[in-house]
């Protein structure tokens, strides 16, 4: 099952900045004037442009002749379109993951000031925070940003968000991305990015997903 990625960089030129905003509607250009931070605000306008031109290149369409709406939990998506995709960003960097079924995708900076433990103790399944608990500090921050990356790739996936228990399934701390509870049906995948936990799921019956960047 091949899944097709595409990684962009968020910051960019002001220049760049004042370009893509024009390729926004004006929901998009009142969201992004809404955040506080000058930061925020252009990472918002540079990811959802870049989305704008990813589904142009997909449809045939001007950017900014685009339609894009939302699902009940807050997912884009474009009316009438058969093809899925899914969406993620984390400081500089946002991913795109498209497919024949439903996809999802998450990536996410591995911080080095976060305390981590509790996080996993509190959200994540049995197996996951027990395995976890037992590592140390620096291979374990490094465990469970992937461990977090797979989680959020697969409740991206089912389109329920957060709203779905992450202690509903289990999935790999270390090694190669699986299901070890609960995800029956479906597969996961991820690529090697310095600095990032990036991991991609799929409804594939199981099947290898292949990723795919674009060259």
């Amino acid at each position: 099952m091949e899944v097709e990625l595409t990684l962009d960089r968020l910051d960019v030129a002001p220049a760049e900045v004042a370009r893509l905003r024009t390729l926004l509607d004006p929901a998009e250009i009142d969201r992004a004037d809404r955040f506080q931070h000058d930061l925020h605000r252009t990472r918002f306008v540079v990811r959802r442009a870049r989305l704008r031109q990813w589904l142009g290149r997909q449809l045939g369409l001007a950017p900014d002749a685009v339609r894009i709406a939302t699902d009940a939990m807050g997912k884009p998506c474009v009316p009438g379109w058969d093809r899925h995709f899914s969406t993620s960003h984390s400081r500089d960097t946002m991913l795109i993951a498209a497919a024949a079924v439903r996809v999802g995708c998450d990536i996410e900076a591995i911080a080095t000031d976060f305390d981590w433990r509790p996080v996993a103790e509190r959200l994540f399944a049995a197996e996951e925070s027990e395995a976890l608990a037992a590592m140390a500090d620096a291979p374990g921050r490094i465990a469970f940003f992937h461990c977090w990356a797979r989680k959020e790739a697969f409740v991206k996936a089912l389109g329920l968000g957060l709203s779905h228990p992450l202690d509903a399934f289990a999935v790999s701390v270390t090694g190669p991305p699986l299901f070890v509870r609960g995800g029956e049906g479906w597969s996961m995948a991820a690529i090697e990015l310095p600095g990032f936990a990036l991991a991609v799921a799929a409804e594939a019956d199981g099947r290898a997903l292949q990723l795919t960047l674009p060259t």
